[in-house]
């Protein structure tokens, strides 16, 4: 991960979301917000790098 891609997440908290995300599919079981936390990694990966 580039130094732009970090400061970028860091910057928005998007690491933060997907974990809020993926800590919320864990406690209530949910396998399609399991599946959503794998979109929202994608998602964040890419608007970093177009930031």
């Amino acid at each position: 991960m580039t130094r732009d891609i970090y400061i970028a997440r860091k910057l928005f908290k998007l690491d933060d979301l997907n974990d809020k995300v993926r800590e919320i599919a864990v406690d209530r079981d949910i396998e399609e917000l399991e599946d959503l936390t794998a979109i929202i990694e994608e998602t964040i990966t890419q608007l970093a790098r177009a930031l």
